[in-house]
Order: C-alpha cells, then structure tokens, then sequence
C-alpha cells in the first residue's frame, strides 16, 4: 500500500512499483496540497488493489515525465501527429529558433540520461 508523509511543507506519497524488468523501486512522490497528495494516494491504493502492476508503473513514468518537464519550465511538449500527411507536420515554429545545446537539455532531461 502506499503511504502519505509530509516532510517540511510538502506533501508526498511514497509507493513501489515494478519496472519491465521485474525489478521493484520505492517511488516519491510531492504535491503543494494535503488534498493532491491524498487524491493520489487513493488512486495508487485502487491500482495496487487491483493488482493492475503496468498502470502503476504508467502513472510513476508519467509523474516523473511531468515533474521533469515542469522543473526545466515545460508544461507540455508539443508531439507531431502520427496520422499527419504533411512532410513538415514535424516542425513546430516555436522549435525552428532554438539552439542545439537547448534541445539536448530538454530531451536528455525528458529521457533521464543526463
């Protein structure tokens, strides 16, 4: 089951999961709010009741994904459609100015290898 502890003025929720390889991690989770917090670990509790190991696994890849993104000031990254027909459908017009030494920060901190 998961746990809710506070440590100074955040509040996290602290849970394991397995990765693909069967390997298990302790996950931190921290939220601003009691009521975030608490939200989350009802949801992680469902999961774990229910046995449904990938989607737990799904949400602490996508809590990590966010709070990357969040800490380099990202909100969200704009994808290119799968379905698109248009040879440049890739280029986003706020990407073309950027410099390489930006991209690498931003994709090697989305990928964890930096």
């Amino acid at each position: 089951m998961s746990m809710y502890k506070i440590r100074g003025s955040a509040h996290n929720v602290i849970y394991y999961y397995r990765d693909p390889n069967g390997i298990s991690h302790q996950h931190w989770e921290s939220y601003a709010t009691g009521l975030e917090a608490i939200q989350r670990k009802a949801y992680i509790d469902y999961l774990q009741k229910s046995k449904k190991k990938d989607e737990i696994y799904v949400a602490a890849m996508d809590y990590k994904r966010n709070s990357c993104l969040r800490h380099i000031g990202m909100e969200t990254i704009d994808l290119p459609s799968i379905n698109s027909t248009n040879d440049n459908s890739h280029i986003n017009e706020k990407n073309i100015n950027k410099t390489y030494y930006s991209f690498q920060e931003k994709w090697c901190n989305k990928t964890g290898n930096m």
